[in-house]
Order: C-alpha cells, then sequence, then structure tokens
C-alpha cells in the first residue's frame, strides 16, 4: 500500500518538478526516500511538511525579533523547541502555530531564554548524529532508525515517530547511553 502512495505522490508532483517549483522540488528531493520508508502515509508525510513550512512562514513574517524555534511535525503533532527571549514572543509562536491548518497537538518545548550560541548548535548537530547512529545500530524485528524522528536542544533529545512499545523501550534506553544526552523526551504514538 506505501508503493502505492508513494508513486502517486511523486505522480502528483511531477508536474510541479517540470514547472520548477522551488517546493516540489525541495519536497521531493530532500524526502522522497524518506516517503518510501516512513511509518506514516504519503498524504500524512505530505500534510506534515505542510505543516512545517505554514508555520515557518508565518514565523517569519509575523515575528521580527531574536527568537530560534525549531519546527517538526510529525503524523500532525507539532513539536516546538528552542528559546523565546520573554513570555509574550513564546506565546505568539504558540498562537501562530494554534491557527495552522490541520495540527491535532502541540507539543510546547520552547523555553524562555536566548537564542542558543552557535556553539551549543553545533554540539547539538553533532548529539542528533550520534543518537541517530545508535538508532540505525538497533536490531530488533520490524525496527527501522527511520522509525524514529530525533530532535536535539541542549542535549534533550526529543524521540518522535510510530513503533510498538517494545521498539520505544529500545530506541529509549539506546538514547539515554549516549555521551551528551542530558534527558529523553518521550514523544511516540503507539502502533499494534
Amino acid at each position: 500500500m506505501k508503493k502505492k502512495f508513494s508513486c502517486l505522490f511523486f505522480a502528483c508532483i511531477a508536474p510541479f518538478l517540470l514547472s520548477g517549483c522551488p517546493a516540489a522540488v525541495v519536497l521531493s528531493g530532500a524526502s522522497g526516500a524518506a516517503v518510501i520508508n516512513d511509518e506514516r502515509s504519503t498524504g500524512s508525510f505530505v500534510e506534515d511538511y505542510a505543516i512545517e513550512l505554514k508555520m515557518r512562514v508565518q514565523l517569519s513574517s509575523d515575528i521580527d525579533s531574536n527568537v530560534n524555534i525549531s519546527i517538526t511535525s510529525y503524523n500532525r503533532r507539532l513539536l516546538l523547541t528552542g528559546q523565546a527571549p520573554t513570555e509574550a514572543l513564546r506565546q505568539q509562536v504558540i498562537d501562530i502555530a494554534e491557527n495552522i491548518e490541520n495540527v491535532r497537538e502541540i507539543l510546547n518545548q520552547i523555553e524562555i531564554a536566548g537564542a542558543a550560541s552557535l556553539s551549543s548548535q553545533a554540539s547539538d548537530s553533532a548529539l542528533t548524529a550520534r543518537v541517530k547512529a545508535a538508532l540505525c545500530s538497533i536490531q530488533i524485528e520490524d525496527f527501522s532508525c527511520l522509525d524514529v524522528k530525533v530532535v536535539n536542544e541542549k542535549g534533550v533529545v526529543y524521540l518522535l515517530g510510530l513503533v510498538n512499545k517494545k521498539q520505544a523501550a529500545t530506541a529509549i534506553n539506546t538514547t539515554r547511553k549516549i555521551r551528551g544526552v542530558v534527558k529523553v523526551v518521550k514523544a511516540f504514538e503507539f502502533r499494534e
């Protein structure tokens, strides 16, 4: 069934690719392979991409202050991480998220603080890479590291995905053992 959706996805996006639509090029180029291996339906995958894009556009046009927000949508659950210098700006970001179409849940993890330094962001990127590599070494039935989306902010690692309980527990335990992980936040949805 997933392969039919993937073919349909590419068939629908092909006219945009041929017309040079930048969003379609980015979507297909960066995510085409991921769609094939993702637990979400192609429709959900595309919807999550659209939610992230709409949120980024709204933030860039509505908030001109020094906020550092990471936006991750998985199965229409919107995870917001990062920093806002004031509670008012944090609330403004949440208000924008609440008005994004098709968001079914907002996971607000924005802290009141100045933007993370470049060295902190680089450290987060390195830690995220280590977590992803460790998850790819997990060898249990029906598990793929592509089933888990990893978001990291100052050593706090958020794990999202559609997994069963055994897969979630294994991913969490594996992540906790990685040098630099301060805390693991479970944002999984469970499939049977």
